[in-house]
């Protein structure tokens, strides 16, 4: 008898990666034959149309038959998962910490390229990947996040180590701040105690930006003593006055205003000659002492020589001597000079002169008199025989 074989299939089964086998066969005829008949399968592991065969050669009683029969495979689901480090530090490049894979049915499991946004300054970044999908999966897509943390910044405070005090505010500090992403940038220096001789401290804030924490640095730098200038002016010529004689004022000046008098010292100041004078600033907080010196010339004082007479004097036959001279000046000068007669014997008119060389701080002076010489008396007598 003739035998008939059919195939029953699931019409469609989803791609797993292996084999499928989802028909069966039956062979039936008559007398009672119903049995399993081998179903024989090809393209029945990837996605399209599988087919399926079944042949049954017959038995004692039976021919032989064939059956055939079909299904689909569909595309199976994929999975795609992105994984990111939590967090990371801006560095002014786009980050990418982020990966991505895709797995699914038939031992899928394959890296996917992530896709970045926001993934360079400091915030939350955002990270997707794709799969495409292939031959035997449906694509997919995952997405993920990190966050940008700020980075750290370095501010460095540069001075010129020494300086010279002027009086005023001095400022020779520079500041930057560097960091992540070429971040190099001035900041402003703060200073105290930058005026005055000593110690001075610069500081330097820089307050952080979008990108960056903030950061401080400090530096120093010595002020040193400005120098000073004495100056001692002199009268240049005075005249000798017995006492000591002081013509001369000092002045010191320098950075920051300095500009005083200084006590003068004097040496030689009181005889005829040259007088020396100097002047010493010792100096003070901000300035380095200094000294100075000047001289001035002292020159003699004028003498006054007077004589005195006796107005009249009567005839002696003698040379009559009868004047005194006397020298006078300043410093106490008051001597006796030598008096210089002449026509002082006979009876007229005498003149008398006197001379004071000078000394070491007069000139010298001249002075004249004179005095009358009178007649003597005389006395007659008579002597007679008596």
């Amino acid at each position: 008898a003739t035998s008939t074989t059919a195939i029953s299939c699931t019409p469609s089964v989803t791609y797993t990666g292996a084999a499928l086998e989802v028909c069966t066969a039956t062979v039936t005829g008559a007398g009672g034959l119903s049995e399993a008949v081998a179903v024989t399968y090809s393209n029945n592991t990837n996605v399209g149309t599988a087919s399926a065969s079944a042949t049954f050669a017959g038995d004692t009683n039976h021919d032989g038959s064939t059956a055939t029969g079909s299904f689909s495979i569909t595309k199976a689901t994929s999975s795609t998962a992105v994984s990111c480090t939590p967090s990371a530090t801006y560095t002014g490049a786009a980050l990418e910490v982020c990966t991505a894979t895709v797995t699914g049915a038939g031992g899928l499991n394959e890296s996917v390229a992530v896709t970045y946004a926001n993934n360079t300054n400091v915030g939350t970044a955002s990270a997707s990947a794709t799969f495409a999908g292939d031959a035997n999966h449906d694509g997919s897509t995952a997405s993920g996040s990190f966050s940008i943390t700020k980075a750290t910044s370095a501010t460095t405070v540069s001075c010129t180590p020494s300086v010279t005090d002027t009086g005023a505010a001095i400022e020779v500090c520079t500041a930057t701040v560097t960091g992540a992403g070429g971040l190099s940038e001035a900041v402003a220096v703060t200073y105290a105690n930058n005026t005055n001789v000593g110690t001075a401290t610069a500081s330097a804030t820089f307050a952080g930006d979008a990108n960056h924490d903030g950061s401080t640095a400090s530096g120093s730098f010595s002020i040193t003593k400005a120098t000073s200038a004495t100056t001692v002016s002199c009268t240049p010529t005075v005249t000798y006055t017995g006492a000591a004689q002081e013509v001369c004022t000092a002045t010191v000046t320098g950075a920051g205003g300095l500009s005083e008098a200084v006590a003068v010292t004097y040496a030689n100041n009181t005889n005829v000659g040259t007088a020396s004078a100097s002047a010493t600033f010792a100096g003070d907080a901000n300035h380095d002492g200094s000294t100075a010196a000047g001289s001035f010339a002292i020159t003699k004082a004028t003498s006054s020589t007077a004589v005195s007479c006796s107005p009249s004097v009567t005839y002696t036959g003698a040379a009559l001597e009868v004047c005194t001279a006397t020298v006078t000046g300043v410093g106490g000068l008051s001597e006796a000079v030598a008096v210089t007669y002449s026509n002082n014997t006979n009876v007229g008119t005498a003149s008398a002169s006197a001379t004071f060389a000078g000394d070491t701080n007069h000139d010298g002076s001249t002075a004249t008199g004179s005095f009358a010489i009178t007649k003597a008396t005389s006395s007659t007598t008579v002597s007679c025989t008596p």
